[in-house]
């Protein structure tokens, strides 16, 4: 997993999805476990980052994402307009 020296700044929950889109889930992980309140942040449009997770679900590290999500509080009736 990556260290704290590794995390970038955040400043939305699409800089978030891209960094889950973009394959880097264990970096997400690395970064909402040192501020957990991340998990509750959603996008304004598009998919947020448990549909992300969801949508790669079969493999380990994004289920491990969507776990740790559900656990800080994330909202699983988001809803992702794409719809």
């Amino acid at each position: 997993m990556n260290d704290a020296s590794d995390i970038p700044e955040i400043h939305s929950a699409a800089d978030l999805v891209d960094l889950v889109a973009r394959g880097e889930v264990e970096r997400v992980i690395c970064i909402i476990e040192s501020d957990p309140r991340l998990a509750k942040m959603e996008p304004f449009v598009g998919p947020g980052l448990l549909h992300v997770a969801a949508d790669q679900g079969h493999q380990q590290e994004y289920r491990t994402l969507a776990e740790l999500l559900l656990r800080h509080g994330h909202n699983v009736d988001a809803r992702d307009d794409r719809q």
